[in-house]
């Protein structure tokens, strides 16, 4: 599937390519609570993955002719989603 890969790399629209994200740092977030209830590491390492934050815009947004590709300066509906996978990042690292 190549979830492992940013979907900018390949020819993806940008709702596929922040679905894509989404779905990458949720399985990072699996991994690291997999590995805290059964045992030694987590099995995805920093380096073996290329895939970027989802943005912080709201889900309409994405639906826009000319979608955002830069972060909002506001709540959104991918804040929470945001501040989740940036802890699960701090945490991979300790």
């Amino acid at each position: 599937m190549g979830l492992h890969r940013d979907g900018t790399h390949y020819d993806l629209s940008p709702v596929e390519i922040h679905e894509r994200r989404m779905v990458w740092h949720q399985l990072c977030f699996l991994d690291l609570r997999t590995c805290e209830a059964t045992g030694p590491r987590p099995q995805i390492h920093q380096d073996d993955f290329d895939t970027k934050f989802p943005l912080n815009v709201d889900d309409a947004d994405l639906e826009d002719p000319n979608p955002p590709t830069e972060n909002a300066d506001r709540w959104t509906d991918m804040t929470f989603s945001l501040m989740r996978f940036d802890v699960n990042e701090m945490l991979r690292y300790l």
